[in-house]
């Protein structure tokens, strides 16, 4: 029973716990059902609700992005995976962190608490 086979599952097995600790962190989710009543005052102030969204999309990339990314570059790096590799593993939770936050920011403004 050869374990060749094994190593290339090995940057998978990597990925996979970021992906799903960055899967439950949804941080961009509830900060719009949270400022539901107030919601006039943020409608009120001199900015694009643009900025607003981005500013959550950054606060959910800031958490659960930067640990991620160290996990995943030294877990990489102590399993003695090629750059590419390494690269590829970084790529791949970038757009995952990101594809979570607008999600979850999309979830968030379809559910949102106005009452």
């Amino acid at each position: 029973f050869p374990f060749n086979y094994f190593n290339e599952l090995i940057p998978f097995g990597i990925l996979v716990v970021p992906v799903f600790c960055t899967a439950f962190s949804t941080l961009s989710t509830p900060s719009i059902s949270v400022e539901g009543k107030t919601l006039w005052i943020l409608k009120s102030l001199p900015i694009k609700p643009y900025e607003i969204f981005k500013a959550k999309l950054n606060l959910h990339a800031y958490y659960c992005l930067v640990p991620s990314l160290i996990f995943v570059m030294l877990l990489g790096i102590l399993c003695k995976e090629s750059p590419l590799s390494i690269l590829a593993m970084v790529i791949g939770i970038i757009a995952w962190t990101y594809l979570t936050a607008y999600f979850g920011l999309f979830i968030g403004t379809i559910r949102a608490n106005l009452v």
